[in-house]
Parts: structure tokens; sequence; C-alpha cells
């Protein structure tokens, strides 16, 4: 059986030679399948001809609601609780 290091990096050129992509989503819970398959079709949209989606989605309920999607170098973060921080910060700047 190979070490868990050589597995890994395996599976890392099985990805890079097959041109797969891993995004990653972080939810409070997991998605119900019609919003899962919406979620999908978007990030394929980001995707070049011949490349493989495989979503991997994490829960987290300290994001309180929303999602945080990581897509290679992009990163989108429409959770409640980083709109809650940025409205904390804008009134203290008022104030």
């Amino acid at each position: 059986m190979a070490a868990p290091a050589v597995s890994g990096l395996s599976r890392q050129v099985r990805c890079f030679s097959t041109s797969v992509v891993r995004p990653f989503a972080k939810l409070v819970r997991p998605l119900e399948e019609a919003t899962l398959s919406e979620l999908k079709t978007v990030l394929k949209s980001f995707l070049s001809q011949g490349q493989v989606l495989k979503l991997e989605a994490k829960t987290d309920p300290s994001i309180l609601g929303g999602m945080i999607v990581r897509i290679g170098e992009k990163y989108v973060d429409m959770s409640v609780k980083t709109k809650i921080q940025k409205l904390g910060r804008a009134m203290r700047e008022i104030v």
C-alpha cells in the first residue's frame, strides 16, 4: 500500500493530467439537490473546455448563512457573517 504522501501526489497528478478542477464551497448546511445543481452549473461556466468539475462542499455553521466559494484563484464570500462584519465596520466609520 502506498504511503499517504505518495497517494496524495498520485491523485494530484491524475487531476492535472485529466484537467480536474476542484472548487470548494463552505455552506451552513448541505444544499438541496436543485440548488447544488445550479451551483455546479455556475461553477462549470468558469472552466475551460475539457476540464471536469469535482465540487467539494463542507458545512460550517459559523458563517451563519449564504456561502463561500473558491475556484482556483477566484474567491467569493457571500456569507452572512462577512456581511455583518462589513456592516459593523461601516457603522463604526460613521460614528
